[in-house]
């Protein structure tokens, strides 16, 4: 009777285990508690691949079968959370490889962690080219009254190192992209916004999110203030002012400021804290005006473009070209237009990238210019 048990409990484990894709979209049907949400995060969907006998015996029809089973089944979603949960209760630790968890809640990106220690230095000889390059840009726009701003907003590692992991906290170098190539543009007059206010000033709310990758709506707003301020200066005119009439603490979060969360394809987390989120409003002074303006960026500028900044401050006729490809709100390709007509409708350039993106600066628009430009 003893074998008989062992037997059953042994036969029992292995259908659960092995077979669950064919029983579990059965008992999950019609139980909304049991159906898991699409996986977060960005990974590379893989179709089933078709059966047959000879592929059955083939080790690339395996691979291909496990790797859709493990993303596109029916009940994916539900397992790879329940083992990242059992993976952080019994660790502490997130089962996304590219997920760290910090001090204080704080949820981190593995890349802008390495990023912030100097692990992916551009070199010097890379970044004092790319700095020559901008400079000629710079010298050929101001001569037609035009102005270039380099951004670099700094990934939320280095605005909050006291939320790293200890290893990350305690290896950081001076020697990072971020670092020189904002001292290399300064040493050429190139303006240049590293937001380093972010960074260095007490701010009465959060500027990045707990579980989010870049800044938080306030921070955003904080950073467009500063860009205002700049360009007023650069062109010894009046522009928009920004203005935030008062700050609303929400629990449910922007999607942006959960980003990290959602990649971590967790079943639960907390504590969560509410993330601030401004009020703003627009006003242009007597005798100001709102600048046309071409954006070149990531997507720390697409939260401000959502957030509503530029269509707010800019005027009509400015557009953001999203990693120099698509283009806002306009629409189209950036490959496809006629790039000196555009200087020539723009008062300012800004190219806008992360500390993680600065050896992509530009997103290849940087040669295309210089063509444009120099054959005017």
């Amino acid at each position: 009777m003893g074998k008989t048990v062992k037997y059953i409990l042994y036969i029992s484990l292995l259908v659960l285990l092995f077979l669950s894709e064919w029983y579990y979209p059965v008992i999950s049907k019609d139980r909304p508690a049991l159906q898991g949400s699409e996986l977060g995060g960005a990974y590379k969907k893989v179709s089933r691949p078709a059966w047959s006998a000879q592929k059955w015996m083939q080790e690339e029809y395996q691979d291909n079968l496990e790797s859709h089973l493990q993303i596109e089944s029916e009940n994916a979603s539900t397992f790879v959370r329940m083992r990242n949960q059992l993976h952080f209760r019994l660790f502490n630790r997130m089962a996304a490889e590219k997920i760290h968890l910090g001090k204080n809640d704080y949820m981190h990106s593995a890349e802008y962690c390495e990023t912030y220690i100097g692990k992916d230095y551009a070199g010097d000889d890379f970044l004092r080219e790319l700095t020559e390059k901008l400079e000629h840009i710079y010298m050929i726009l101001r001569k037609q009254n035009k102005h270039l701003i380099i951004e670099l907003p700094p990934g939320k590692a280095r605005v909050y190192p006291q939320t790293l992991p200890d290893y990350y906290e305690k290896g950081v170098t001076q020697r990072t992209s971020w670092d020189a190539f904002r001292k290399l543009l300064a040493s050429k007059d190139i303006p240049v916004l590293d937001f380093s206010e972010l960074i260095v000033e007490t701010h009465p709310h959060p500027v990045y999110p707990q579980l989010g990758l870049h800044w938080n709506y306030y921070g955003s707003a904080i950073a467009a203030q500063r860009r205002m301020s700049l360009m007023e200066k650069l062109a010894k005119d009046t522009f928009t002012q920004i203005i935030i009439d008062t700050v609303i603490y929400d629990a449910e979060l922007e999607s942006e400021d959960r980003e990290l969360l959602n990649g971590a394809n967790l079943l639960s987390f907390e504590p969560i804290q509410q993330m601030p989120y401004p009020v703003i409003r627009y006003e242009v002074p007597e005798g100001g005006r709102k600048p046309n303006v071409l954006v070149v960026g990531d997507s720390f500028y697409k939260i401000q473009y959502k957030q509503g900044l530029q269509q707010g401050a800019f005027s009509e006729k400015s557009s953001f070209w999203y990693y120099n490809n698509s283009i806002l709100p306009q629409g189209g390709n950036a490959h496809q237009q006629d790039l000196a007509k555009v200087i020539g409708q723009s008062d300012f350039i800004i190219f806008s990238q992360a500390e993680i993106n600065i050896h992509k600066t530009g997103f290849g628009i940087i040669e295309p210019l210089l063509q444009a430009l120099e054959t005017q």
